[in-house]
């Protein structure tokens, strides 16, 4: 990968933060299965393999995702997949000082055109 030509620190954060939103992007469009109703993502498939490509690297790293069967819309999933990945990778960069944790991703059917998007860790908590 050409990451590894620039140097650690900074630059090398920055890009693998741009390196997994792209994968959010992608996952979302790997995700969609035409349907009546136009391009629609399964929310299940979409955030267990975001999910799961986010924490691949991380061995010390337990992570469980509890979704509901749910279809959204391309327009709508990209942004749902970018916060995903945004919090997971907040969780990573702050909670586990020691490589381990748990992380619980949570997509919950609230009921007509609504849904509840969790995600928690046991990590060290705000400082």
């Amino acid at each position: 990968m050409r990451k590894r030509k620039f140097p650690a620190g900074v630059s090398r954060q920055l890009i693998d933060e741009v390196i997994d939103g792209l994968m959010a992007i992608s996952l979302a469009h790997d995700q969609l299965s035409p349907t009546q109703a136009g391009e629609m993502v399964d929310l299940s498939s979409y955030i267990r393999a975001l999910v799961t490509h986010i924490a691949q690297p991380h061995d010390g790293l337990a992570v469980e995702v509890q979704t509901d069967d749910m279809e959204l819309g391309m327009t709508h999933a990209v942004p749902l997949g970018l916060i995903v990945n945004e919090a997971m990778t907040n969780a990573l960069k702050y909670a586990f000082p020691t490589g381990q944790g748990r992380i619980l991703v949570q997509l919950l059917n609230e009921g007509q055109s609504e849904a509840a998007l969790i995600v928690k860790d046991d990590g060290v908590g705000v400082a």
